[in-house]
């Protein structure tokens, strides 16, 4: 009977290219017709943010952060967007910023018209959100949305992946390395090139993340070409010459091997084994290519990372521990301290903030420096969106088991979250966070589909309506 079956299944006739056809067609008209043309203005979007670090095409940069703006409200799932509770909690803090600004306790209001205002780069920042939220739900395009945008993002991350491990092996400083890397014969040039990488190289590593996602949607040959694009964008990441990268860049492979969507003991000990072999594999280039491990950008960094996990896992006696972390914290420790001290002072509603002469605010974590400037009234909106993000995620992993897009998106969170408590990325510049809003975009859409599942949310009339929106999924894509 199972020969006959197989037999039958044999004599099938192979999709043939009208049958293809039919059948994107047939996927193109369940996706609502607001979609397409917003993810590709969004995917452009992200594409001319990359250039505009280089101070390249910034006026189409400003016109097309100003489209996706505009197409935001009048794209399918915009209100349904709105009507999550971590969404709320977003604009909460947005709210709170304004009520700051309209008092002075936060810049002025003659602030809220820059550019480089943070209620302004939230407000740009949304359409990415809806963006990611809503390809979560349509997986071709999602697929379609990652890998080009990946592939040019890969392009030019070739060039610089080349750049940072010649100067890494030439022990060269940021400002030369970032220079040789685009051709420059003046340093001065290569750092102010240094100032835009503090944020890109970031960028880098929350997109080899995101493309975990793509897993289950490609074939063994694209697969293969995801991963080539993983180990560029991690090796920018990590041979930028910054020590907080290098940080979060270990702790996304510690958090791969506790969540990837395996379910042997066998595959866990097997991630668990290659975060320690590319850990010694750092190491080796610290110690063995670099000659000497303090000297160069890349050497710094990892010189830092090592002295970081040293003190924090070996430990030293009393002072040392302090002086040893603010060595490896490029000083960070004391400007946390700082903005911690702040908060204690004003824990309600916070200091405020008047400007970088403001020495109350450390100024580069976003956690604590929001927590100094706003108190629980800014801190808690904060914390509240991304702990009901990472609670459905949680609640999906236990009971629908792990999959690639929420353990992705789980490694992502916990990894920004460590960027947040070490750095100001939220919010602070617009190429970064249109990015960062985007894999959030993803977060919120894996951790609404996981709430669809669960039995309360089948007797829910708003989650009816999420099913609604969600039910127009296209075929799922091959494996």
């Amino acid at each position: 009977m199972a020969t006959a079956h197989l037999e039958a299944l044999s004599r099938q006739p192979t999709p043939g290219v009208k049958d293809r056809f039919r059948s994107a067609v047939a996927a193109a008209r369940a996706v609502p017709g607001s979609l397409p043309p917003f993810w590709i203005a969004c995917a452009l979007t992200l594409i001319v943010a990359h250039y505009q670090l280089w101070g390249r095409f910034n006026l189409v940069y400003k016109i097309m952060g100003t489209v996706v703006v505009v197409m935001m409200p009048f794209t399918a799932g915009f209100s349904r967007l709105l009507s999550l509770p971590a969404v709320l909690w977003l604009l909460a803090f947005e709210l709170v910023m304004l009520a700051n600004m309209l008092v002075g306790r936060y810049f002025t209001i003659s602030s809220l018209f820059t550019t480089a205002s943070a209620p302004v780069i939230l407000i740009r920042s949304l359409p990415f959100l809806l963006c990611g939220y809503t390809l979560g739900r349509h997986l071709n395009w999602q697929r379609r949305f990652l890998l080009f945008v990946g592939a040019v993002y890969w392009l030019f991350a070739i060039q610089d992946a080349r750049g940072f491990i010649a100067g890494a092996r030439a022990q060269l400083g940021r400002a030369d390395q970032y220079a040789q890397t685009q051709g420059f014969d003046d340093a001065k040039i290569g750092s102010m090139y240094a100032g835009a990488f503090v944020y890109f190289a970031p960028l880098m590593l929350f997109f080899a993340i995101a493309l975990f996602r793509l897993y289950p949607l490609l074939s063994k040959g694209w697969k293969l070409f995801v991963i080539v694009m993983q180990a560029t964008f991690t090796i920018v990441a990590v041979l930028s010459g910054f020590g907080a990268t290098t940080v979060m860049a270990f702790l996304a492979i510690i958090l791969l091997a506790i969540y990837a969507p395996v379910k042997s003991v066998g595959w866990r000990l097997y991630y668990l084994g290659v975060s320690s072999a590319i850990y010694a594999v750092f190491e080796f280039v610290r110690r063995g290519l670099l000659a000497e491990g303090g000297k160069g950008a890349a050497g710094q960094a990892f010189a830092k990372f090592s002295q970081l996990f040293s003190s924090i896992f070996w430990g030293f006696a009393g002072e040392d521990v302090a002086s040893s972390l603010e060595v490896a914290s490029s000083s960070r420790a004391s400007l946390l301290v700082t903005s911690f001290k702040t908060f204690l002072q004003n824990p309600v509603m916070g200091h405020g903030f008047s400007g970088v002469g403001d020495l109350a605010v450390g100024g580069h974590s976003f956690l604590f420096d929001t927590a100094a400037t706003f108190g629980l009234a800014g801190l808690l909106p904060i914390l509240a969106f991304f702990t009901l993000i990472l609670f459905s995620l949680w609640r999906a992993r236990t009971a629908a088991g792990a999959s690639w897009p929420p353990s992705s998106s789980t490694i992502f969170l916990f990894t920004l979250l460590a960027g947040l408590v070490m750095n100001p990325y939220f919010l602070n510049l617009l190429s970064l966070s249109y990015f960062l809003f985007l894999l959030l975009g993803f977060a919120l859409a894996d951790a609404d589909a996981a709430a669809l599942t669960t039995p309360l949310a089948a007797a829910s009339p708003r989650r009816a309506l999420h099913r609604a929106f969600f039910s127009a999924n296209e075929p799922s894509a091959p494996r």
